[in-house]
């Protein structure tokens, strides 16, 4: 297939897409693991987690809408979680 300047679509084989897929998908678990990797690694990260996990179980969480209520954060301005 000749390009042109004004060309706008490219065709490729369905089977080489799929592997194209698959390297992306492997590239985004490894870089998952990386960072999984590295939090872990950090004792003060880890700290905080620890710390953090105990504040659920032992209650002393709030809901979302409450904290974005306290500190006046907008829907508008932050992706909902």
């Amino acid at each position: 297939m000749k390009l042109t300047p004004t060309t706008k679509n490219v065709s490729i084989p369905q089977a080489t897409l799929q592997k194209m897929i698959g390297a992306m998908t492997a590239i985004e678990e490894a870089k998952e693991h990386i960072e999984d990797f590295l939090m872990l690694s950090n004792k003060k990260i880890v700290a905080e987690l620890n710390r953090a996990k105990l504040d659920q179980v032992k209650g002393r969480v709030q809901s979302w809408q409450v904290l974005k209520t306290r500190y006046g954060v907008s829907s508008h301005s932050h992706r909902n979680v």
